[in-house]
């Protein structure tokens, strides 16, 4: 029993060792040793082009919301009256997206599972300039 442990052991370390090597040496092997990259060029130059966009942009809804349902596990204790309560309560939920330029807050008006109604608040954080 304890000289096939100790075989096994043996060919798992051999067939590793291998398995490292082949890769190792795949991947050193087709790396390109040669490179057309001079240390001392020095006709590099550099520019750079800030360009702020004040047109106007319509952000409109892209898709319909897709709805998936989950399988979840049942509760030992149903409170029915609780449940209810919350059905027939309208909760609003806020979602924030932020730009460099942009910051759009969207309100979704949450009834009996699913979204009555919605509004969108926008902020421009960098207002253009006109140059006359």
């Amino acid at each position: 029993m304890k000289n096939k442990l100790k075989y096994l052991l043996q060919a798992f370390c051999l067939l590793t060792c291998l398995m490292l090597g082949l890769v190792y040496g795949k991947y050193n092997f087709s790396r390109k040793t040669t490179s057309n990259y001079s240390a001392n060029n020095t006709d590099t130059s550099i520019t750079i082009i800030q360009y702020i966009d004040s047109s106007t942009h319509l952000i409109q809804q892209v898709s319909p919301i897709v709805y998936k349902n989950q399988k979840v596990l049942k509760p030992t204790k149903i409170d029915t009256q609780s449940i209810i309560s919350q059905y027939f309560t309208k909760r609003i939920a806020q979602s924030n997206y932020l730009d460099s330029n942009l910051s759009i807050s969207v309100f979704d008006t949450l009834y009996q599972n699913s979204i009555l109604g919605r509004s969108l608040n926008y902020k421009i954080l960098r207002p253009g300039t006109q140059i006359t």
